[in-house]
């Protein structure tokens, strides 16, 4: 007789209309044990083969085995493919409920609001217009809560006197020309975080000149950063080797 249609229909759901093999959309139902050998017309003996899988296996007693095994594996598949798991939804809905509500984002706000202010404080007449902040300082006091301490050591670590000797004010105004005052201002926290020094309270001249060697050194590294043309390598002494590339090719 062969397979119904209704069987057919419901071979090919339980495969999600996968060739069981190859997984290759759009399959035909055949007989694992051919009808000629009294293969019955039963869901057990019909696995969902493309026309290329059939072709190849179909016709090979020895892969019976396999096409039964390969067709069970993947029902099992099927059937978990979609399936909601307990444990997951349960997951999901308590990261929800972890999630960031109303009332984190109204706090947020209010700590934006308040770094604002007192960055605010620390802005002098010269640099602000009727107290208005440039975008790079609110995105600042967003991406830092130590905002408030780098307005001053900017001044400091990037004053005209400190900066003013050799190729070292060619190097700034690159630098700023290239990466902003919110760089600047990065390079600041740091260099005070490396060398432990806090500007914002009182320090020593040894202690400046430490944090202003780590600030060029950043500057210079910046600015030497082209696609790789310049390359660092250490001696048998610990020294730093600078190669740089030329237009043509040849090294420095």
């Amino acid at each position: 007789m062969g397979f119904g249609e209704p069987l057919k229909l419901k071979v090919k759901k339980k495969a999600h209309f996968h060739c069981c093999l190859c997984k290759a959309v759009g399959v035909e139902i055949h007989h694992i044990l051919p009808q000629e050998e009294g293969g019955p017309d039963t869901i057990d003996n019909a696995p969902p083969l493309c026309p290329s899988c059939h072709e190849i296996y179909g016709a090979n007693p020895k892969k019976r085995k396999f096409i039964r095994e390969a067709r069970d594996f993947w029902y099992e598949i099927c059937a978990k493919r979609f399936q909601s798991d307990p444990e997951i939804l349960s997951e999901m809905r308590q990261g929800i409920l972890d999630g960031v509500s109303k009332k984190d984002m109204a706090t947020f706000k209010d700590e934006i609001l308040t770094r604002l202010e007192a960055q605010q404080k620390h802005l002098s007449p010269k640099d602000t217009e009727k107290e208005k902040l440039t975008i790079s300082q609110v995105l600042g006091v967003i991406l830092s809560k130590k905002h408030h301490l780098s307005y001053s050591a900017l001044n400091i670590l990037f004053s005209d006197r400190i900066w003013d000797e050799g190729e070292y004010p060619e190097y700034k105004e690159h630098f700023f020309r290239r990466f902003g005052e919110l760089a600047a201002e990065q390079v600041c926290y740091d260099a005070m975080e490396d060398t432990g020094y806090d500007l914002s309270k009182p320090f020593t001249a040894e202690e400046l000149s430490e944090v202003v060697h780590s600030v060029r050194v950043m500057v210079i590294l910046m600015n030497l950063h082209d696609k790789g043309k310049t390359q660092v390598s250490l001696n048998t002494d610990r020294e730093l080797l600078w190669d740089v590339k030329n237009k043509d090719g040849t090294n420095n």
